[in-house]
């Protein structure tokens, strides 16, 4: 292992690292440019976690990082966090209660994820028991969120599971996941591409929110997948759609879940004939 290139500017730390690295060490204003990983044998089991230290202000840039559970966690109220050009991967599925994510935005505030995409966070299933493994998700106490061109492929669960309030899903795809885009706070998506999903393509929990402009779905051959699922108090609103499949479920209500408490409202293409 060579050692990293640090260098200062204006009492911000920069780290260029091009050989294989272990977890970085959470710090305020840490800047991380050009990091490759060494591969399954260079691999953290979280890369970054914001739960042990403030990682306000980070600068993630440029990087292809694989990892045995996590990629960043966001935590401790952070804010003015920026990740982008780069991809996580996951070495190979994880077993008991090690949910694997990509990015979780634990707790904070004003992040942006772009051009990043997520492979494989998977999770081995058990027989009787929920398999969990989502590529980016948030939690209620995190707030304006933004992924731009992100992309979420391969895992198990969601490919965008978000709590957070204030999120922004901005030209952003998911492919071979149970469910694209599973939201359960206040949401704002431009376009969303879906593809190959397994259970459901928009699922928008109680009391959740989304308003969508442009859906382009993709159902894999010979599937019936659902294609949208709101929850009781839940708000689903689609500009349009493309791509729509003409067999499985359109609309599924959660238990409790009905038109008398739900608000959904479907554009062009969103509705067959």
């Amino acid at each position: 292992m060579t050692k990293p290139q640090l260098k200062w500017f204006v009492g911000i730390l920069v780290v260029a690292l091009s050989s294989p690295s272990l977890a970085a060490n959470p710090r305020r204003n840490l800047v991380v440019e050009n990091y490759r990983d060494g591969g399954p044998r260079g691999a953290s089991y979280r890369w970054l976690d914001g739960a042990r230290g403030d990682i306000t202000g980070l600068r993630l840039k440029g990087f292809d990082i694989t990892v045995e559970r996590g990629g960043v966690r966001i935590d401790r109220n952070a804010s003015n966090v920026v990740i982008r050009d780069g991809a996580f991967r996951l070495r190979q599925p994880t077993r008991g209660s090690n949910l694997p994510v990509a990015v979780e935005v634990i707790s904070g505030s004003d992040i942006l994820i772009e051009n990043v995409s997520a492979h494989d966070f998977r999770m081995e299933s058990v027989a009787g028991k929920y398999t969990n493994g989502d590529c980016f998700s948030g939690e209620r106490k995190s707030s304006n969120v933004t992924l731009r061109n992100a992309q979420a492929i391969g895992c198990s669960d969601g490919g965008f599971d978000f709590k957070t309030d204030g999120l922004l899903l901005d030209d952003v795809s998911a492919e071979d996941v149970n469910f694209c885009y599973r939201i359960w706070g206040q949401a704002r998506a431009t376009t969303l591409s879906c593809r190959n999903w397994r259970k459901g393509a928009v699922q928008v929990q109680p009391g959740g929110s989304l308003s969508v402009d442009l859906i382009q779905l993709s159902a894999k051959q010979g599937t019936l997948p659902t294609v949208f699922g709101v929850g009781r108090g839940a708000t689903l609103i689609v500009g349009r759609c493309e791509g729509l499949p003409q067999a499985g479920k359109l609309l599924f209500y959660q238990q409790g879940a009905g038109p008398e408490n739900t608000t959904v409202r479907l554009g062009p293409g969103c509705q067959r004939p």
